[in-house]
């Protein structure tokens, strides 16, 4: 299946690690990775959180950027 990147896609907060500053976001097509530089939202997310962002092929490895909690 085709993925159409640098639009908004939502997804679900799959993983994430504040002190190695990293995570992962699941959507029903495929897995995003993240930095905590890329989140958005001041709240502090959590595993199963509903999130917008725009991936992008970042070298080969869907990234997320402008993470937002959906609320």
């Amino acid at each position: 299946m085709n993925m159409d990147y640098n639009q908004i896609q939502l997804g679900k907060i799959r993983s994430i690690d504040y002190k190695k500053g990293v995570g992962e976001i699941t959507t029903n097509i495929q897995n995003f990775m993240f930095t905590i530089d890329n989140i958005l939202t001041k709240e502090k997310l959590c595993i199963g959180d509903v999130v917008r962002f725009r991936g992008e092929l970042v070298q080969n490895v869907p990234k997320a950027f402008f993470v937002d909690k959906v609320k």
